[in-house]
């Protein structure tokens, strides 16, 4: 994939931005330019509703309406979406993931969240679809079609008719504020996107320019010191949503693809073992004691969510390896996490976390005693009686975690 688009959110606004996250990716100076000429079959507008029909046909999906295109030099659209994200109304809800990224130290102490999305976006932007203006943007120095930007406009279009028939605004509303319901359905869009972009890619670009497109997607990018959980989170959406994409087209057809849109994936756990979305298996609320009690009127809640399975391989790949990841994670069947901060700006992270099996329990916990042995991360954790749950507590002294777990197993 040459290109990896995030999408922004606030009340009034939606966009879905593309941008590389691989820093040696499409060099212009080494991809062929298609220019634009007095003749009427290569005029810009002509190569661009090329584009547009052949995303329609591979997708399967007309438009209903037109769809305006801009092109913006790099500056012009840096500019421009620099307004939207100071307009962003996320800057609490990213504040939180902060301090459970720091808490994990999965970023450093000093790390500014919110200023490092920021930068990423504005230095790597290529292009992006604004959901409520219904127009896209490019970036273009001279309004010519490269490869990437034709891939990007491929990309984006899809967004521009899956909100067309789909209303994946609503959808998109409809999920805010439940991170595992955004991160899945963002799969879903993310995935249908990817999906005709790679064919797209296969379909209509040149040989040689398919060649010099994947040899710079996959070049390491000296320099670009990105922490491995946001590249982690960041490609989620793609990579596992084209994986789950093509499943439900392995299943079905493009209109199987279309009905997935009225019964969208609503855990990450769905999105990764696609056999779950099929059966339409969820995860059970996870009820927690009041806390607060328990420690003292000194301590407060932040912030409470899921981390959901995808969070949790996540997090499980950094710190000891990727099968492990892949062995104790894949049993999970619901959790709760709780941030609360308490005396001298302390932070507290309880997280109870449900197993199916007794196997998937140990399986977990025995991953739990990698990650103590050799992260310097203040953790401790134990299974809850005879239940397939574990309790994990980040952050306490050994006096104060007797008491958490203490009124978990009175609960």
């Amino acid at each position: 994939m040459p290109i990896h688009k995030s999408k922004i959110q606030h009340p009034s606004k939606i966009i879905f931005v593309t941008l590389v996250l691989i820093l040696s990716l499409i060099s212009e100076s080494c991809l062929s330019t298609k220019e634009t000429s007095s003749n009427d079959l290569n005029t810009l507008e002509v190569q661009l509703e090329n584009i547009l029909n052949n995303v329609e046909q591979i997708r399967g999906l007309k438009r209903t309406e037109d769809i305006k295109v801009n092109f913006l030099d790099k500056q012009g659209l840096k500019q421009k979406l620099t307004a939207e994200l100071l307009t962003v109304d996320n800057k609490e809800s990213t504040y939180k993931l902060e301090i459970l990224l720091k808490t994990l130290k999965l970023i450093g102490s000093d790390v500014n969240l919110s200023e490092l999305l920021n930068s990423m976006y504005l230095q790597n932007i290529l292009g992006y679809y604004d959901i409520e203006t219904r127009e896209i943007y490019l970036i273009s120095e001279s309004n010519t079609i490269t490869p990437s930007i034709e891939l990007t406009l491929a990309h984006e279009y899809v967004h521009a008719l899956q909100q067309q028939h789909f209303d994946i605004l609503t959808l998109t509303k409809n999920a805010e504020g439940i991170t595992e319901n955004e991160s899945s359905l963002l799969a879903l869009i993310e995935g249908d996107a990817t999906y005709v972009e790679l064919k797209y890619l296969d379909k209509y670009l040149e040989k040689e320019e398919r060649q010099k497109l994947l040899q710079h997607t996959y070049t390491e990018s000296a320099g670009y010191d990105t922490p491995e959980i946001l590249e982690k989170i960041m490609l989620f959406p793609y990579g596992e949503g084209f994986s789950l994409v093509t499943n439900i087209l392995s299943e079905g057809s493009l209109s199987g693809l279309n009905e997935s849109y009225n019964q969208p994936p609503i855990t990450t756990e769905q999105v990764i073992h696609p056999r779950k979305y099929f059966a339409q298996e969820t995860a059970p609320e996870i009820a927690f004691p009041n806390v607060e009690i328990v420690l003292g009127q000194e301590w407060n809640i932040i912030h409470q969510e899921v981390l959901g399975e995808f969070f949790l391989k996540a997090y499980l790949e950094i710190v000891t390896n990727k099968s492990i990841a892949a062995t104790s994670s894949s049993g999970w069947e619901g959790d709760k996490y709780q941030l609360l901060s308490g005396p001298n700006g302390n932070i507290l992270l309880l997280s109870l976390l449900r197993w199916e099996s007794a196997k998937d329990t140990h399986e977990f916990h025995n991953a739990l005693k990698k990650i103590r042995l050799s992260s310097d991360v203040n953790m401790r954790f134990e299974i809850l009686g005879s239940t397939n749950q574990v309790l994990v507590v980040v952050g306490s002294n050994e006096e104060t975690y007797k008491m958490i777990v203490q009124a978990f197993q009175t609960f």
